[in-house]
């Protein structure tokens, strides 16, 4: 997986790139005064594999010339909002300041959507935080809304959101021609 967005490039993580998404993610929680927690809530940045690829979800970078500036990722969870719906989580993404204000989490977010639509996914779920206000915003623009009756189970977010996926159609639509 290989996407362009202006000068950035977007590509699947690789394990050489597990310490600068690990950087990535504690410079932009302590923007917001959140701790990097390796050992538990972010215990899926250090193990990629096991989190993301082992269980059917994918997990993007975005570089900026030779330096990694951005993350995101989806895997399946066990949230569903309509019955019989195939639910993923929108997990880690984190743009480094000097990536925003372009367009990219806007674009990153519409590729993971459709990445995650693309594999049977029904609804991408998310957890956040509201201090986290630009993240909420970009979520609510793009179609996220808040569920009823939704716990939050990551103890530093205090929001949850979930949209509905389209999904692509596969099938001719092609008519016999008589």
């Amino acid at each position: 997986m290989k996407q362009k967005y202006q000068d950035f490039g977007i590509r699947a993580w690789q394990p050489e790139d597990r310490q600068a998404v690990a950087d990535i993610a504690r410079v932009v929680l302590a923007e917001y005064d959140m701790s990097f927690e390796p050992d538990a809530s972010d215990r899926d940045v250090v193990q990629i594999e096991t989190a993301y690829w082992e269980t059917g979800g994918e997990f993007w970078v975005v570089e900026h010339g030779d330096r990694l500036v951005g993350s995101g990722g989806y895997h399946p969870c066990d949230r569903a909002n309509t019955e019989g719906a195939r639910a993923a989580e929108l997990r880690k993404m984190f743009l480094l300041p000097e990536a925003r204000g372009k367009g990219l989490g806007r674009y990153l977010l519409t590729a993971l959507e459709q990445a995650a639509a693309k594999r049977g996914f029904t609804e991408m779920w998310l957890e956040t935080a509201v201090r986290m206000n630009v993240a909420v915003e970009l979520y609510r623009k793009n179609g996220y809304q808040r569920p009823e009756n939704s716990d939050v189970h990551v103890t530093r977010c205090d929001l949850v959101y979930c949209k509905q996926l389209a999904q692509t159609d596969t099938t001719s639509n092609s008519k016999n021609m008589e």
